[in-house]
Formats: C-alpha cells, structure tokens, sequence
C-alpha cells in the first residue's frame, strides 16, 4: 500500500458534462501534491475518459509549452491513461505505488467499465452545478450510484464514503438559491460539504496540472475533503 495512506481510489463523480470533474481534480491533485510533500504522499491522476483524455491533454500540453521550467516538470505528480475496463488490473500496483489515485471519469455511465470503476473508489465527490438541468441529473445519478455502492458493501464488505459539492455557485442568482436551499435541506439525499466553488474565472481557468496559488475558497473546501478522508480511514480500520 501507500507509504502513508492505504491506496485511497477518490474520484468527482458524475453522469452530467460541464459539472467541473476535470477542473476539480486537477485543483485538487495540486493541492494534495503541494501538501503532501511534507508528509511524504504520493499522489497520481488517471484518465479514464477513453475517449477525450481531457486531463492527459493537459498534461501533454503543459510539458510541451516553453514557459514550463524543468522544476515544475520535476514536481509534477504522476498522470497516466488507463481505459477503464482495465483500471481493476492495475488497481493492485497503484495502490502499491501511490496513497492517493485520483480518478478522472468520463461523464456517462456506458463507457465500458465504469460500472466495475465505481466498485473500487474509496470515496466519492460528487460536483452539482445550482442549475435544474444539473439536480435532476444528479439525482438520476445518484439512484443508480448509491445502488451500487449499496451493492458493493453487501457483496465485499467493503464500503465507499461519498460526499456533494457545490462547484460553479452563483449566489446571487434566485434561481440557485432555490437550489442551493433545496439541496441544503436535504433533497438530494447525501451529505454536502460546508464549503462550495464559486463561479470566478479564477476557477473556471484552475485545470492545470502544475502547482498553482490556491485561494481561501479553495483551500477551504479541499481541507475538509481532506478531513472526511481521514474520517474514512478511521472508519475503514475499525
């Protein structure tokens, strides 16, 4: 396993395009490699989209541009393709290799494997966009995700922890605050994080692979990420 965690499968999950997975896990992973230096955790990304490879594409595009120095192509975490009917191969050695495997997933359900893909994340996050186009396909969503997740504790014993995600919020709009009050009050039916992403350019431009200043509001929301991954683990070794 990790030298620090477990081989922690984490991933922002979602059926609906433009919910912000991919910008998401890259906010994240650079926060957690930016951290985890000091600990010692070794982070990695995984592109499942098999057929956009969104991530990949940053990635490639990142180490191909003249302005990227070779210390931060040196501190760069690791970031690899897999097609996802064949992450369950390599779930062994990522977890042998890295704490923290961050899944980038394409956005549909049909994608051959990504069923089984579900069966193996640790922890979920699940990004809603305050839109009604966004609830009600989350909420389709998640019946079908928590029934799998349902499955895989009775089959395996083993337990996926999930948590939603305000991200691209426009407080000031009514039609979001229905929402966001409708979701607060629990109609979703899954916990949510206290903290939420605004919809700030600053935000929508975040999909780098590279280290990046993080912002209060970010720093805010990946800590208490971080927080119920520890509560997760607690859990996991009872």
């Amino acid at each position: 396993m990790g030298k620090v965690l477990p081989g922690l499968v984490i991933s922002f999950v979602s059926q609906k395009g433009g919910c912000g997975k991919t910008t998401l896990t890259a906010m994240f992973a650079n926060y957690l490699n930016t951290i985890g230096k000091k600990k010692g955790l070794t982070v990695a990304v995984i592109d499942c989209d098999d057929f956009q490879r969104s991530f990949l594409g940053i990635r490639e595009r990142e180490l191909a541009s003249p302005e990227v120095t070779q210390e931060q192509k040196d501190n760069m975490y690791d970031v690899y393709a897999i097609n996802s009917n064949e992450f369950k191969d390599h779930i062994v050695e990522l977890k042998e290799k890295y704490d923290i495997i961050l899944v980038d997933f394409p956005g549909n359900m049909v994608q051959e494997g990504v069923i089984t893909m579900y069966y193996l994340l640790d922890f979920a996050i699940i990004p809603v966009v305050p839109t009604p186009i966004d609830f009600s396909s989350t909420l389709k969503f998640l019946e079908k995700f928590k029934e799998i997740i349902k499955e895989k504790k009775e089959k395996f014993n083993l337990e996926t922890s999930y948590v939603g995600i305000l991200n691209k919020v426009n407080k000031n709009e009514k039609e979001s605050k229905a929402i966001i009050n409708s979701i607060n009050s629990g109609n979703l039916g899954i916990p949510f994080l206290d903290h939420s992403i605004s919809d700030l350019v600053s935000n929508r431009r975040a999909a780098s692979t590279m280290e990046n200043k993080v912002t209060f509001e970010q720093r805010c929301v990946f800590d208490e990420i971080i927080l119920m991954l520890t509560l997760h683990v607690q859990k996991s070794k009872k």
